[in-house]
């Protein structure tokens, strides 16, 4: 085809992969498969034979909301 993608070539380069600060809204979009800018598209596209690290860091009361802990269950699947 003649061209690449980003987020690929990047899954491919990196050999690691830390999310730090990882926002609610990041957070959000990744538990739901929301794939809207190049970070959650490398997410999507992600080789998860590879670690996988989010650091969250968010207000406490949106980390105390049950959707939160929803959304961390499910990318920790």
């Amino acid at each position: 085809m003649g061209y690449s993608m980003l987020h690929i070539e990047l899954r491919c380069w990196a050999d690691i992969m830390v999310i730090a600060p990882l926002s609610a809204n990041t957070l959000s979009k990744i538990a739901k498969g929301l794939y809207d800018n190049l970070l959650t598209c490398v997410v999507h596209a992600w080789d998860y034979s590879k670690p996988f690290f989010v650091a969250p860091a968010m207000n406490t009361l949106l980390w105390s909301s049950p959707f939160t802990e929803q959304h961390m269950m499910s990318i920790d699947e």
